[in-house]
């Protein structure tokens, strides 16, 4: 966590630690939201959501085998 200071226009200067950890360049686009309780959320504006979801959730496939998982599917299916 790293802390930042409110300018007098009302902008936040990212830490460069962060930049480098988000790979953020300059002219990327960023999305803000709160929550109820004010909490800031800023994240990266992905170019393709697709892209930024890719291989999310991939550790729960580590262990499968696929064409075993889909023979058993069709079986059970079929049942």
């Amino acid at each position: 966590m790293e802390r930042v200071k409110v300018g007098k226009r009302y902008q936040l200067v990212i830490p460069a630690a962060i930049r480098k950890k988000i790979k953020l360049k300059v002219g990327d686009e960023m999305l803000l939201d709160v929550d109820q309780s004010g909490n800031l959320y800023l994240t990266p504006q992905f170019q393709s959501y697709t892209d930024s979801l890719m291989g999310l959730g991939e550790e729960v496939w580590e262990k499968v085998d696929p064409v075993g998982y889909q023979r058993n599917e069709r079986e059970e299916r079929d049942a």
